[in-house]
């Protein structure tokens, strides 16, 4: 096992980057879709097939369904 020498700040940088984006694009008006992520986001920012954006491809990294999808990982 290899011991830890230093502070990860690249990977805690990561996960608050994550969890600052997840609550900035969830839903929380809705109880139908509590703490689900707007459909708006989705729509402007999340990756799918034939959109090549930049912006939808390094968006979609930090975009997560819900708060389980986001413990999750």
């Amino acid at each position: 096992m290899n011991p830890i020498k230093r502070f990860p700040a690249i990977t805690v940088s990561i996960i608050a980057t994550n969890v600052i984006v997840y609550f900035f694009s969830t839903d929380f008006s809705s109880a139908e879709h509590f703490l689900g992520i707007k459909e708006s986001v989705v729509k402007d920012y999340a990756f799918a097939l034939g959109i090549t954006s930049p912006l939808n491809f390094m968006s979609s990294i930090f975009l997560h369904g819900d708060l389980f999808h986001l413990l999750g990982n």
